[in-house]
């Protein structure tokens, strides 16, 4: 059976959505096991009712010709800037290579 796929897309929070409803409806969508692609300016995502998602940040600094993809990970608790497999930070924040 193919997965569900489905897609959100705000750019702006209705006035009647608040911050109880979206964790609500991320909620559901994780009990339905939905795979999603949300494209948003507001939301990350990263509730408590999501067991894991990636993020990507896009960013355009100035209308520059380029994009910036800043990944993340979110494992139900923390968000965490993702990193490649052979890079890890001490506790100071210092990248080290393993």
């Amino acid at each position: 059976m193919r997965p569900h796929r489905i897609s959100f897309r705000s750019t702006k929070p209705l006035p009647e959505v608040d911050e109880n409803n979206i964790r609500e409806m991320f909620e559901i969508v994780e009990q339905l096991g939905f795979d999603y692609i949300m494209n948003s300016q507001v939301l990350w995502g990263d509730y408590d009712t999501v067991s894991a998602l990636s993020i990507c940040e896009l960013i355009r600094p100035k209308n520059a010709g380029f994009v910036t993809v800043i990944r993340y990970h979110w494992d139900g608790a923390v968000r965490r800037l993702a990193m490649d497999k052979t890079e890890e930070r001490d506790d100071a924040g210092f990248e080290q290579k393993v």
